[in-house]
């Protein structure tokens, strides 16, 4: 099997290349000759479910401060509850503040989680510089105990639809099913997402990729003990899960089973993605995912602003 590595500044997938021949990449190509392309875009969807930083609306990423500290650092109130700030975050969404849905919801314990919010989007190209976004569609979060901060939360997506567009690449998401995160009798947390992700991925002069990937994925969170009471400022987290991802790939309709695997721990670090707002907030460990068709992309996560990406198969 012949790989290509390359390294990758930023999380998300508009930084994401792959290939079949031996090279290093070190630029910005966005190659579409590796079938689990679009898996990175949702790999480690997780994240959004434990980071509690603040999304800022206007300049389409998150400041992180400890929960239900502070305010953004523009000073503008928090619009967006969690995980929709982590979302929002991930794919590098902007969106005014007039345009959240006028839902009224309370936050006893002051961790970002509502204890019940029902929202319907109904955002349509909100701009900012070259930057495009739109959100639509249903969102449910439910807090498990809204009088202590660390009892988890579940949320539910319908038909809900994130699209953005700069620079020619076009991103179209829509998810629907439900992710949780929980405390653990470790002393850490547990996600679990059931979701299906149906993407439109269109850049300028590339093959249009269009197709669903539905994935049941499974994660482990422990904090760090110098984290202390701030549990989600760093850890070390373990991704498992199995998905099946569906495209045109060499002119054929083709359905693959993928699983996603952890050889060796991830770190979380918080403070990744306020130094970069494409980072992942992994800085070390390696994350791989394999098809039946013996197709292999393998992440290695080198620091805040750096991944490793080798695709094979």
């Amino acid at each position: 099997m012949r790989t290509r590595s390359m390294l990758i500044a930023g999380a998300s997938l508009l930084g994401l290349v792959g290939g079949c021949a031996a090279d290093t990449v070190t630029t910005n190509p966005y190659y579409y000759d590796t079938y689990m392309y679009p898996v990175v875009d949702y790999g480690y969807y997780d994240t959004v479910l434990w980071y509690d930083g603040y999304y800022d609306p206007y300049i389409g990423y998150l400041t992180a401060t400890r929960p239900g500290g502070g305010t953004p650092d523009s000073g503008r109130p928090r619009t967006f509850p969690r995980p929709l700030n982590g979302v929002f975050s991930q794919w590098r969404t902007v969106l005014r503040p007039d345009c959240a849905p006028a839902v009224e919801w309370v936050d006893f314990d002051e961790d970002g989680i509502p204890a019940t919010y029902d929202a319907t989007f109904a955002c349509a190209d909100q701009t900012l510089g070259d930057r495009t976004s739109s959100v639509t569609g249903m969102v449910s979060i439910h807090d498990a105990d809204d009088s202590a901060k660390l009892s988890g939360y579940t949320v539910t997506f319908t038909n809900f639809t994130v699209a953005t567009s700069v620079g020619g690449l076009v991103r179209t998401r829509t998810l629907n099913g439900t992710a949780s995160l929980m405390p653990n009798d470790a002393g850490g947390f547990q996600t679990s997402t059931n979701i299906d992700y149906m993407f439109d991925f269109a850049d300028s002069g590339r093959t249009r990729i269009q197709g669903t990937y539905t994935a049941m994925n499974q994660s482990m969170y422990t904090p760090d003990p110098s984290a202390g009471d701030d549990v989600f400022a760093s850890g070390n987290v373990t991704l498992t899960g199995t998905g099946t991802l569906s495209r045109m790939f060499a002119y054929t309709g083709q359905s693959r089973s993928v699983v996603r695997e952890t050889t060796t721990p991830l770190h979380w670090n918080r403070d990744c993605r306020r130094q970069n707002a494409d980072s992942s907030g992994f800085d070390s460990g390696t994350l791989v995912f394999q098809d039946n068709q013996r197709g292999r992309l393998q992440l290695q996560f080198n620091g805040c602003g750096a991944a490793t990406i080798t695709t094979g198969g």
